[in-house]
This record gives C-alpha cells, sequence and structure tokens, in this order.
C-alpha cells in the first residue's frame, strides 16, 4: 500500500510517526500511474493500513491511501 502526499512537510511528519510506532515503511517516488504535488510517497505493508489509518486520523492528517501498482 502506498501513502500519496501533497507536500513533503507530511511525508516527514508520517514518516516520523511510522519511527516511533515502529511500523515498517519506506519513502519512494510516487509511481507514474499516480500524482502527487510533492513527487514522494510513503509505502506500508497491506497488513499495517488500518493502523496507519487509524493513526493519521489521530493525528489529523491528510493522505491518500492506495494498492500500489507495478
Amino acid at each position: 500500500m502506498i501513502l500519496i502526499f501533497q507536500n513533503i512537510r507530511k511525508v516527514i511528519k508520517v514518516d516520523n510517526l511510522l519511527l516511533d510506532k515502529k511500523i515498517k515503511h519506506r519513502i519512494l517516488p510516487v509511481p507514474k500511474e499516480h500524482s502527487s504535488e510533492c513527487g514522494m510517497c510513503i509505502e506500508i505493508e497491506p497488513v499495517d493500513c488500518e493502523l496507519v489509518r487509524s493513526l493519521l486520523i489521530e493525528q489529523n492528517i491528510s493522505v491518500s491511501i492506495s494498492e500500489k501498482l507495478s
């Protein structure tokens, strides 16, 4: 699953949040099939999607969540 953001500040904020919660993730360029103003996204394991979604709601962070396209 990928998290797509509107700006790099949100990528950094979520990266730090996921690091604090020890949730496996990695920062990648946004796949060409998607658009993003900042050009970066965070990939997470599908098993963590609901946990991450809850954390983002709790932190009032808006993000698009999508399946990763190869």
